[in-house]
């Protein structure tokens, strides 16, 4: 059976986002995150925040990147990840978020340089026992790069739909004052 027509897209980003290798691992503290390099634009070195007022403890502000205003995200606040030490320098990843019919560029604070990685898909663990309760929506698994275990994070769940809407909020109203 031949069947024609047009891909439905989340399918065909779906696909990609499973199948490719290639991602950008970071530390969030003394843990290791990845997130898949498809969905990154672009990373900087931390700059100059605008602070709104807000009440998402994880929002950290909103950096303007040749005239777009793009939220910012601190993961380690996210993820109750506990501050230990002084790092030098903060950088943002900025990437794509899709999720809940919302196609928008968010940056996320990491606390390390991100650094290019291969995973095989045959190496990513995705087994229940292996991902914590809390940890379901947003990881995609967990895999072995050098000797120290890395969490792939699904981006695109990192936020609920509640948390997304806050964040659209909170910059509507910095928008108009």
């Amino acid at each position: 059976m031949i069947t024609t027509g047009v891909m439905d897209n989340r399918f065909t980003e779906d696909w990609a986002l499973r199948n490719s290798r290639s991602y950008l691992a970071f530390k969030l503290g003394q843990k290791d995150y990845a997130v898949n390099i498809l969905k990154v634009k672009k990373v900087i070195e931390m700059q100059t925040m605008n602070f709104l007022q807000q009440t998402l403890a994880y929002f950290a502000g909103v950096i303007d990147l040749r005239g777009q205003h793009i939220p910012v995200i601190n993961l380690r606040k996210k993820f109750n990840i506990s501050y230990i030490g002084v790092t030098e320098r903060y950088y943002v990843l900025i990437v794509d978020f899709a999720s809940y019919s919302t196609q928008a560029v968010m940056g996320i604070m990491v606390d390390s340089i991100p650094k290019l990685v291969i995973i095989k898909s045959d190496d990513i663990d995705d087994r229940p026992g292996q991902i914590a309760d809390h940890e379901t929506t947003f990881v995609l698994g967990k895999a072995k790069v050098g000797e120290r275990l890395t969490t792939l994070l699904d981006i695109n769940q990192v936020l609920n739909q509640d948390e997304l809407q806050q964040i659209r909020q909170i910059l509507s109203t910095a928008n108009t004052q």
